[in-house]
């Protein structure tokens, strides 16, 4: 018989399909999926009805103003028939907080998948979030910072296991070998000027107006350069108004929402660099599939944990953060590096998407820690 895994999700995201198709088609662990019917944010969730292991969907129950939720259902899932439970790590969510107390009490095991402690987080909110992680018998993280930042914190290392995070890798990689090089965007710009590229929501925190102006900087220095930007503008941003009062707009292309993956890649695949002067999440991991590198602010501690994935020299770079002249000159060195040596670029960001950030390796990390049984007989922290 198969190991048996009960994962209790908040939601399913349609951007974690892969990895979770991925959990679901092993045929050496059974993983049964009791998933959230919503968020409290705009998110795109996939298609339950994909998962063989797809059991209930769960209510989401929020308590508004208090940042708190309760999923109706999850707590009774205890009593079935499972040694091994992984769940979506949030201390927000309360029915977590009866289910890790019950799982104490009969002595199953409990994995948190989770960002993990902030540092910037307040006194009170780390004692809750750590007197959380304390109960969970492994915490699944997202990347090396937050682990280390608990380590700080008193959390044995053995306890924190990093798994990174993925997008569709697999589908990306067969997209990858199969682009050939075009003019899809020198044409579009009528030039053959390196080209600085940003995909992703178009809001405040992403910080698309301090782009636009070191992008005028750049040009008004003699710096040859075309701006592509792809994504959907939030309601309230500014930032398409500068676009449109820049003195080089012609040579600025808003794209637009765009979800078609093998259109996606060829822009991508075909510009010369990412920049997010804002706070970058997978972005980075979608740039770095196609081999494009990645260039955003160095305030770590605020940062989304794919940033770890940026490697200083290799596969993109850090400004300083809010810091004009230094993402300014960062942004035209990179443009010029990224020209002269792009198939060394390409293959240092190839192998760290093929490293950690894919659906394969997350599940393998997993998968090792069910069938290692000794390693989950240890006391708790």
């Amino acid at each position: 018989m198969p190991e048996k895994l009960c994962c209790i999700f908040n939601v399913a995201p349609h951007y974690r399909e892969a990895v979770y198709l991925k959990m679901d088609n092993d045929p050496d662990i059974q993983c049964d999926f009791y998933l959230g019917d919503r968020t409290d944010q705009p998110l795109e969730l996939m298609d339950y009805q994909k998962l063989k292991g797809y059991r209930k969907t769960l209510s989401n129950h929020f308590f508004q103003n208090r940042g708190m939720m309760w999923q109706k259902g999850a707590v009774s899932l205890i009593f079935r028939n499972y040694k091994y439970y992984l769940i979506t790590g949030s201390p927000a969510c309360l029915s977590n907080w009866a289910l890790l107390f019950l799982a104490k009490i009969s002595g199953k095991k409990v994995f948190a998948w989770t960002h993990g402690l902030k540092s910037y987080s307040s006194q009170k909110d780390k004692w809750f979030q750590q007197s959380f992680y304390r109960l969970c018998d492994k915490i699944l993280l997202y990347g090396e910072f937050s682990r280390d930042k608990m380590i700080t914190m008193g959390f044995k290392p053995e306890k924190l296991i990093p798994i990174y995070n993925s997008l569709d890798y697999d589908k990306q990689k067969a997209i990858r070998e199969s682009i050939t090089k075009t003019d899809v965007v020198s044409s579009h710009f009528k030039n053959d000027y390196p080209t600085i590229i940003y995909v992703g929501r178009i809001q405040q925190a992403k910080k698309i107006d301090l782009l636009i102006k070191v992008y005028n900087n750049l040009r008004e220095k003699g710096v040859l350069c075309n701006l592509l930007i792809v994504g959907k503008s939030i309601p309230g941003d500014q930032s398409l108004t500068e676009i449109r009062n820049s003195p080089f707009v012609q040579d600025i292309w808003e794209y637009g929402e765009c979800y078609d993956e093998t259109k996606l890649a060829a822009l991508i695949y075909h510009s010369t660099l990412m920049v997010c002067p804002g706070f970058i999440g997978l972005s980075a991991i979608h740039a770095l599939t196609y081999g494009l590198p990645v260039l955003t602010n160095d305030r770590f501690e605020y940062q989304n944990p794919e940033f770890e994935a940026i490697i200083p020299g290799l596969t993109g770079d850090f400004f300083q953060y809010d810091n004009m002249d230094d993402l300014s000159d960062k942004t035209a060195a990179w443009l010029v590096k990224s020209g002269e040596n792009r198939n060394e670029i390409r293959r240092n960001a190839y192998r760290v998407i093929e490293d950690r950030y894919n659906a394969t390796s997350q599940w393998k990390i997993i998968k090792k820690l069910l069938q290692n049984k000794n390693d989950l007989e240890f006391k708790q922290v």
